[in-house]
């Protein structure tokens, strides 16, 4: 019942969200967090170390590591953090899929 196959040659899987900033928001000198929050609000994938900013784009690498064994619905987050504070700049929800593609 996990996402991936579990099999000794077991495929490794990366992607990257990538998110554009509007110009309105300053990102230099601060770092960004992505995390994952199940159906009972507990984070579940917490990428700060990471996550990149350059410019105006926050990228999000991502694997099957991150990933596995969470097939459904979550909450996402997008936070910015700096000397001083923190700021949600972004939240939703996505799905992961329990799909195998060949």
């Amino acid at each position: 019942s996990d996402l991936f196959p579990s099999h000794d040659k077991r495929i490794n899987y990366h992607f990257s969200i990538v998110f554009t900033v509007p110009s309105q928001i300053v990102l230099t000198g601060k770092t960004a967090r992505f995390a994952v929050f199940n159906t009972d609000a507990e984070m579940i994938v917490d990428k700060r170390s990471s996550t990149t900013i350059s410019g105006h784009t926050i990228t999000v690498p991502l694997g099957d590591a991150d990933l596995e064994g969470l097939a459904g619905k979550h909450r996402w987050e997008l936070d910015i953090t700096s000397s001083e504070g923190t700021s949600t700049i972004g939240r939703g929800e996505f799905e992961v899929i329990k799909k195998l593609i060949q």
